[in-house]
């Protein structure tokens, strides 16, 4: 398979930190995958904090940015100027978390490792 570069859910994310059997067969693949690159969005840590401070997960968030460091294949992706406009046309959900992840991988054009069936709904490049 030709490496490739994919946008993560928050949950994707997680689940590969802190729990992998939680992923399918097929994204621990990806994710293992050699040369495969891995844009996080800035609203994925941002989530993750959140979800620390209400107890649904148990981490600390400087491990996970020092694990996105540690790991040549993840890296951060700013919210800025392209990932806003797409982020501004999902205006019908909700989730702010879930508009600006959806909107940093359509703004980039890249596949997203998501179960979110909103997001599945809105963008047909997911994989899961």
């Amino acid at each position: 398979m030709k490496a490739k570069t994919y946008a993560l859910d928050t949950h994707a994310l997680v689940f590969w930190l802190l729990d992998p059997s939680k992923l399918s067969a097929k994204t621990r693949a990806i994710l293992r995958g050699t040369g495969n690159r891995f844009c996080i969005s800035t609203a994925c840590i941002l989530e993750i904090q959140y979800l620390i401070e209400i107890g649904r997960i148990e981490t600390e968030i400087g491990e996970v940015l020092s694990y996105i460091q540690r790991e040549h294949a993840f890296f951060l992706q700013p919210f800025d100027e392209m990932v806003l406009l797409e982020t501004l046309a999902a205006s019908e959900h909700r989730d702010p978390f879930d508009r600006i992840i959806l909107g940093t991988a359509k703004a980039y054009n890249l596949p997203i490792i998501t179960r979110d069936r909103w997001m599945k709904s809105q963008y047909k490049n997911t994989s899961w």
